[in-house]
């Protein structure tokens, strides 16, 4: 227990003490971070989602970007998503091309481009109060986001 080291003189109080305001932190990011979550990927009245695609495939991306592009002026459009969710980006047919990718394949387990959309890894994490119990993760792993660049 670190309030022991303290007692002992190991540690002093300011560094428990910046260790307890990080674990308060990271637990008030991880549940604004799942309520976040849930309110953009729901679809109904109280959602913000703007335009869905299920399934992974070219026509799919292609439409969802270009509309996402489209309703912010043009912008830039970015692809975020877990390391998971990221990895499904890639053409089936392209077993060569997996490993001619400068290692990027097999260092991040994802593309960093895909059909000119740049794709950005979000970290993952634990909902708070589920460590114990059944682990629920914040991001889906099988969602991917698209956003304009100035969102």
């Amino acid at each position: 227990m670190q309030i022991d080291h303290v007692a002992a003189g190991k540690q002093n109080r300011g560094s428990l003490l910046a260790k307890v305001g990080a674990s308060f932190a990271a637990y008030v990011m991880g549940r604004v971070a799942k309520v976040m979550s849930d309110v953009i990927t729901d679809a109904g009245e109280h959602g913000i989602a703007g335009y869905i695609a299920n399934g992974m495939t070219d026509a799919n991306w292609l439409t969802t970007a270009r509309n996402v592009s489209l309703a912010n002026g043009g912008a830039q459009v970015y692809a975020l998503g877990t390391n998971i969710a990221l990895a499904d980006v890639l053409p089936a047919d392209a077993q060569s091309f997996r490993y001619g990718e400068a290692g990027s394949i097999v260092r991040d387990g994802y593309l960093p481009e895909y059909k000119k959309i740049p794709l950005i890894e979000l970290g993952n994490c634990l909902v708070p109060n589920t460590i114990n119990g059944t682990p629920e993760v914040v991001l889906d792993d099988d969602i991917i986001y698209m956003i304009n660049r100035c969102a």
